[in-house]
């Protein structure tokens, strides 16, 4: 009965393990910026400029609404730390 529970337990942390892996491959690269800016309705959002301090680490995707609320969404290029 203790080898079956054991069993149990290392398939779960196994799967624990391969799923938060998978998870951050598939979305560590990105980061949404919710701006709090909100705009009537579900529009195009409006022409964004965006200075970033060190081009190196990331990139800008682009802005999109959310209900109302302007989002900028970045993408990881790099290491380290930047100002935007």
């Amino acid at each position: 009965m203790k080898n079956k529970k054991m069993l149990f337990l290392n398939i779960i942390v196994a799967a624990a393990v391969i799923f938060s892996f998978v998870y951050v491959l598939a979305v560590g690269g990105s980061y949404p910026l919710r701006t709090f800016v909100m705009l009537p309705g579900d529009s195009d959002p409006p022409e964004t400029e965006v200075i970033i301090e060190n081009e190196g680490v990331v990139e800008y995707a682009g802005a999109r609404m959310d209900n109302g609320e302007l989002i900028l969404d970045f993408k990881a290029i790099g290491k380290g730390e930047t100002k935007m």
